[in-house]
């Protein structure tokens, strides 16, 4: 009870006061998903074959993932996957942050995205949403090393008072992929702290997972500093 009450205190101050409307907060939570796995979450097919202006080394439903071109910090060529697997050269999208929602909503419809048939319009708003008034920049993960800076204390009583209820207190309650080799929450963060930043932010698609968007970026890094040492 006490952590409980420590973590609501920590997170009460950590609120970012009057940055979203309701009706925003409703909209980001859901298109941060919908960037993540827009299939996923609704539950449908992807579309068959590879993404036609994927330019990447992948091939079938993911590429037709928005993360999957634009990246997890939303840089594109210029941010996480600049290399790997993962590069595509194609351009982030951070130029659209605080753009109009229904220029948008138009780019999602074009002859290059082609999301028109595949979203509605409340979805296609819903990412837009996500994309003009949610971007952050995460000057808290070292590039080169992984490491997340963050007062892994504070994040700790945020994460057993929240996150343990699904991850477990030792982080290893959920194991994301049992072959060839185990993968719990400490080693997903200290893999991939852009992916892990966004799954902490918007929550993972389908699941009832918190989304933490509404709170200072410290706070995001509090947790995953913290997460990053589970082993």
């Amino acid at each position: 009870m006490k952590k409980l009450i420590l973590a609501i205190v920590f997170l009460c101050g950590a609120l970012y006061a009057g940055s979203y409307s309701i009706e925003d907060s409703k909209q980001i939570s859901v298109g941060g998903q919908l960037y993540d796995n827009w299939y996923g979450l609704k539950g449908v097919e992807a579309p068959e074959g590879t993404n036609p202006a994927y330019t990447g080394k992948k091939t079938g439903a993911t590429t037709w993932r928005c993360k999957e071109c634009h990246g997890w910090d939303l840089k594109g060529a210029a941010g996480g996957y600049s290399s790997g697997s993962h590069f595509t050269g194609i351009k982030g999208i951070t130029a659209y942050r605080d753009a109009n929602l229904k220029d948008i909503v138009a780019i999602l419809k074009d002859d290059i995205h082609q999301y028109g048939t595949l979203m509605s319009d409340a979805e296609l708003t819903a990412i837009a949403t996500f994309v003009s008034k949610a971007q952050i920049d995460t000057p808290f993960i070292d590039m080169k090393t992984k490491r997340v800076t963050g007062d892994a204390i504070a994040g700790g009583v945020v994460f057993q008072a929240t996150c343990a209820k699904c991850h477990g207190l030792d982080g290893k309650l959920m194991n994301f992929k049992k072959l060839p080799k185990e993968v719990f929450i400490g080693d997903a963060v200290r893999g991939n702290p852009q992916e892990a930043t966004h799954k902490v932010r918007f929550g993972h698609p389908g699941t009832d997972m918190t989304s933490f968007f509404v709170f200072k970026d410290s706070l995001i890094a509090d947790i995953l500093a913290y997460a990053q040492d589970l082993k």
